[in-house]
Protein backbone atom coordinates (compact mmCIF):
# COMPACT_ATOMS: atom_id res chain seq x y z
CA UNK A 1 0.00 0.00 0.00
CA UNK A 2 0.85 3.54 -0.26
CA UNK A 3 0.43 4.99 3.02
CA UNK A 4 -0.40 8.59 3.47
CA UNK A 5 -1.91 11.53 5.96
CA UNK A 6 -3.23 14.81 3.75
CA UNK A 7 -2.84 14.26 0.22
CA UNK A 8 -1.45 11.53 -2.43
CA UNK A 9 0.09 11.48 -5.33
CA UNK A 10 -1.30 8.57 -7.63
CA UNK A 11 0.00 8.22 -10.97
CA UNK A 12 -1.28 5.28 -13.74
CA UNK A 13 0.17 4.68 -17.02
CA UNK A 14 -2.70 4.00 -19.12
CA UNK A 15 -3.02 2.39 -22.94
CA UNK A 16 -2.54 4.84 -25.66
CA UNK A 17 -5.77 3.38 -27.43
CA UNK A 18 -7.60 4.66 -23.91
CA UNK A 19 -9.49 8.10 -24.73
CA UNK A 20 -8.60 10.79 -22.14
CA UNK A 21 -12.16 11.46 -21.72
CA UNK A 22 -13.25 8.36 -21.01
CA UNK A 23 -11.43 7.44 -18.12
CA UNK A 24 -13.26 6.71 -14.54
CA UNK A 25 -11.57 6.89 -11.35
CA UNK A 26 -12.82 5.85 -7.95
CA UNK A 27 -11.65 5.28 -4.09
CA UNK A 28 -13.39 2.42 -2.80
CA UNK A 29 -13.30 1.83 1.08
CA UNK A 30 -12.87 -1.84 2.22
CA UNK A 31 -16.08 -2.88 1.37
CA UNK A 32 -16.02 -1.75 -2.13
CA UNK A 33 -18.06 0.96 -1.59
CA UNK A 34 -17.30 4.21 -3.87
CA UNK A 35 -16.51 6.71 -0.97
CA UNK A 36 -14.90 9.30 -3.74
CA UNK A 37 -14.60 10.20 -7.54
CA UNK A 38 -11.45 12.78 -7.74
CA UNK A 39 -10.63 14.08 -10.99
CA UNK A 40 -7.35 13.92 -13.12
CA UNK A 41 -4.60 16.52 -12.23
CA UNK A 42 -2.63 15.88 -14.84
CA UNK A 43 -2.56 13.78 -18.15
CA UNK A 44 0.50 13.23 -20.96
CA UNK A 45 2.21 11.00 -22.42
CA UNK A 46 -0.42 8.26 -21.55
CA UNK A 47 0.76 8.87 -17.97
CA UNK A 48 -2.32 10.29 -15.48
CA UNK A 49 -2.22 12.07 -12.03
CA UNK A 50 -4.44 12.26 -9.42
CA UNK A 51 -4.27 13.74 -5.95
CA UNK A 52 -6.35 12.89 -2.74
CA UNK A 53 -7.10 14.81 -0.05
CA UNK A 54 -8.53 11.66 1.78
CA UNK A 55 -12.20 13.03 1.75
CA UNK A 56 -15.61 11.84 0.56
CA UNK A 57 -17.33 13.67 -2.53
CA UNK A 58 -18.87 15.56 0.01
CA UNK A 59 -15.55 17.30 1.13
CA UNK A 60 -15.85 15.09 4.50
CA UNK A 61 -12.43 13.68 6.12
CA UNK A 62 -12.96 9.96 5.39
CA UNK A 63 -11.54 7.53 8.39
CA UNK A 64 -8.11 6.03 8.32
CA UNK A 65 -7.52 2.53 6.73
CA UNK A 66 -7.30 0.85 3.09
CA UNK A 67 -8.91 2.05 0.44
CA UNK A 68 -8.56 1.31 -2.93
CA UNK A 69 -7.87 3.89 -6.31
CA UNK A 70 -9.50 2.36 -9.92
CA UNK A 71 -9.00 3.57 -12.70
CA UNK A 72 -11.27 2.36 -15.68
CA UNK A 73 -11.97 2.71 -19.42
CA UNK A 74 -13.57 0.57 -22.19
CA UNK A 75 -12.01 -2.96 -21.49
CA UNK A 76 -9.15 -1.09 -19.36
CA UNK A 77 -9.02 -1.75 -15.32
CA UNK A 78 -6.39 -0.90 -12.98
CA UNK A 79 -6.10 -0.71 -9.55
CA UNK A 80 -3.63 0.14 -6.08
CA UNK A 81 -4.10 0.07 -2.78
CA UNK A 82 -3.50 3.48 -0.30
CA UNK A 83 -3.47 3.08 3.39
CA UNK A 84 -4.93 6.43 4.57
CA UNK A 85 -2.71 7.11 8.55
Amino acid sequence: PNPFKDIVNINFEIPEYIDYNEINIKILNISGATVSMPLITNCSNNKINIKWDGTDNNGESLPSGMYFVVISANNFIKTCKILKR
